[in-house]
């Protein structure tokens, strides 16, 4: 698909290199190569854009009044409709090429037409196939959407099963992480040691490691007043009287 598609983007880079080489030397002749992005985008299901280009192509036909160029765009319509599937309008557009080939020669008319009819009856003939092959492939995107709605189901259980496990983990985690808090806090209150900052969870870490306070202003890079004040702090929040409650 992503090789199609940029043959498709390369192409339509050469088309418009084309059409911009025309418009300077040989105006007339743009709508020739405006029918081979029509036929691209077609192919490139961008429909909306293919008609929008036949709409400036049709235009330039009949300003430069090149008939058989305006008869090829009604050919082209044709098998744009019977691309999208609006046979109705592909016939439409078949009958429109009947009508200019009759006008552009007429010395020809009798072997035209016959041909043309003939080509009608062929395209009246194989529309039903056609239409018939179209409810096919339909049936087999159907087909497709839903086998790809199962394994996106079954793929979002499973991720959904294992972010319950990961969860799982994560909260046996917290429950060992808490365990091991209390055992190395043991009498000091969990509520009350949460409501510490993190510079005095810090210092309790370090007093419950035997550090003394000079030693803890030297790892923490603060003096050892403001390791005192810090200890003052923490006493009346944990609602302890000194270091011995630290450490029991």
């Amino acid at each position: 698909m992503e090789t199609s598609s940029g043959n498709a983007k390369q192409a339509l880079k050469l088309v418009d290199e084309s059409i911009e080489v025309l418009q300077e030397f040989y105006p007339e002749y743009v709508s020739v190569v405006l029918r081979l992005k029509i036929k691209i985008y077609t192919l490139l299901n961008q429909y909306n854009t293919a008609y929008k280009i036949y709409e400036q192509d049709i235009y330039l036909a009949k300003n430069y009044n090149t008939i058989s160029y305006e008869i090829d765009l009604y050919r082209s319509m044709v098998e744009y409709y019977k691309e999208i599937g609006d046979y109705g309008k592909s016939l439409e557009y078949s009958r429109l090429v009947l009508d200019q080939v009759t006008l552009y020669n007429a010395t020809e008319k009798s072997t035209e037409l016959k041909l043309i009819e003939k080509q009608l009856n062929e395209e009246e003939n194989l529309l039903l196939l056609h239409k018939k092959e179209r409810d096919f492939y339909i049936m087999i995107a159907i087909l497709v959407l839903l086998l790809i709605g199962v394994y996106y189901l079954v793929l979002v259980f499973k991720r959904r099963k294992r972010a319950v496990k990961q969860i799982e983990k994560q909260n046996s985690q917290m429950q060992l992480d808490i365990k091991q808090l209390q055992d190395k806090l043991k009498g000091i209150d969990i509520k009350s040691y949460s409501r510490l900052s993190k510079r005095q969870k810090q210092i309790v870490d370090l007093v419950q490691k035997g550090k003394t306070n000079k030693e803890i202003g030297e790892t923490l890079f603060i003096s050892e007043n403001t390791v005192k004040y810090h200890l003052k702090i923490i006493y009346e929040i944990l609602q302890i009287k000194g270091k011995a409650d630290l450490l029991k």
